[in-house]
């Protein structure tokens, strides 16, 4: 969907054409869920999460200004609905990232067929590397990496400085390296 698509969309839904809305919940329930489950590989909860994102979005439409991308605005709401189901958590393992689902059950488009052999094994490695990533690393590194979105966009999302961005997302690929390295080492153990 191009941006005047979904200006367009987003103008009907504030006008009172709620089936507007439907093109736009299609369009981008993956990348939500994607980062949802990123963050807590839990199948269920990422898609009740994504429901619900999609839900106090549509609520909230009224204060939003179409002139603004949409995605920054419903990854903020996503992830304020992540921060609170955490706090809500009371107690519990606020990381609550720990599930008995792997990060593999993430949707993946898979490789080019000539390449699925080589990337095959590196994707794995790297899908148990961002699992021991704790959540704020992780967190970035979905939204950058994964989702693509700009600095400026996570900056929003995560209201902090885009300065401080590049300095997170430097320690979260430190720390993944630094995985992948010891997965790598541990691997050679065994050969």
């Amino acid at each position: 969907m191009n941006r005047d698509e979904e200006r367009s969309l987003l103008e009907r839904c504030q006008a009172g054409e709620s089936e507007a809305y439907e093109p736009i919940v299609r369009a981008l329930e993956g990348r939500l869920f994607r980062y949802f489950y990123g963050l807590i590989r839990d199948t269920d909860e990422a898609r009740d999460l994504t429901q619900d994102t999609f839900i106090r979005a549509y609520y909230r439409l009224h204060l939003y200004c179409t002139d603004r991308p949409l995605v920054p605005w419903l990854f903020m709401i996503a992830r304020n609905l992540h921060v609170d189901r955490l706090r809500s958590r009371n107690g519990r393992d606020r990381e609550s990232t720990r599930t008995s689902q792997p990060l593999s059950m993430l949707p993946d488009p898979g490789p080019a067929p000539d390449q699925a052999a080589i990337e095959g094994e590196t994707r794995e490695h790297l899908r148990e590397a961002l699992n021991r990533l704790g959540r704020l690393h992780r967190e970035i590194l979905i939204l950058k990496d994964i989702e693509e979105l700009s600095y400026r966009e996570i900056a929003t999302i995560l209201k902090i400085a885009p300065g401080t961005i590049a300095s997170r997302l430097y320690n979260a690929r430190a720390a993944l390296r630094n995985i992948l390295t010891h997965q790598e080492d541990d691997i050679s153990l065994y050969v």
